[in-house]
């Protein structure tokens, strides 16, 4: 009887043993499949499709009033002859619930496409500042001709961007064009490289924008971690109309 419960034992410590591992593997495969780890999917169902990945985005953490982050992405041609149909994002270290990630399709053109570049905006829903990346798809203009732009009352995104370095205030602004009224503004902190800011990049970024009847002006001050081994830069977008 005493072998036969000492059997009964050392199984019954096995079955727990494989159901931890089990368990074990169940929580890094869903470590894994993190929504900022997953493949994007800017290209997805596209043909001839050209994947386009920008720079990292700080996404500053809610506050009142909430500051949104804003970039341009462009497809790599010059001439149009590239549209940006698909987009996708990834975030990083981002709080609950994470940042609320839009693209800004200017439209009209082609459906709501109106050339070569892609705007993103986020804005976050937590007080945990974060970041994000944008996917850009770009096809080929039907015809190989350039998408046209310019009809009266789109919106046109005029983008201006400064180089920024550790430990300084930088104040910078951006406007329309002749003929153009100011209707919105955005800037963003942009991290030039593959990995994610760190929590100390993040928290070493403060980052303030408004616009008024004609201008942006944004506002940001690094800490010592900004730019100190990378390249990192603020973009101001000024969303105009005819």
């Amino acid at each position: 009887m005493h072998g036969l419960a000492e059997l009964g034992a050392r199984r019954r410590r096995r079955a727990l043993a494989a159901t931890a591992a089990l368990a074990g593997v169940v929580v890094v495969a869903l470590a894994i499949a993190t929504p900022s780890q997953a493949a994007t999917r800017e290209c997805f169902l596209l043909a001839n499709c050209t994947p386009v990945i920008g720079p990292w985005v700080v996404v500053p953490a809610l506050d009142s009033p909430p500051v949104p982050a804003g970039v341009t992405v462009g497809c790599p041609d010059s001439d149009d002859l590239l549209l940006a149909v698909g987009s996708d994002y990834e975030l990083a270290g981002a709080g609950t619930p994470p940042p609320d990630v839009t693209r800004f399709m200017p439209g009209p053109g082609i459906g709501l496409i109106n050339g070569g570049n892609a705007f993103f905006f986020a804005i976050s829903m937590s007080h945990t500042a974060a970041s994000f990346r944008p996917h850009v798809g770009c096809v080929p203009q039907p015809g190989g001709q350039p998408a046209t732009a310019g009809q009266s009352g789109s919106d046109r995104v005029r983008t201006r961007e400064v180089a920024l370095h550790p430990s300084r205030t930088t104040k910078a602004g951006h406007h329309c064009r002749p003929g153009e009224r100011l209707v919105r503004g955005s800037a963003g902190v942009l991290f030039h490289r593959d990995r994610p800011p760190t929590a100390r990049e993040l928290r070493d970024v403060e980052v303030t924008h408004r616009h008024g009847k004609a201008r942006v002006r944004a506002r940001v001050r690094t800490g010592a971690s900004v730019g100190d081994r990378e390249r990192v830069t603020l973009q101001i977008l000024a969303v105009c109309v005819r």
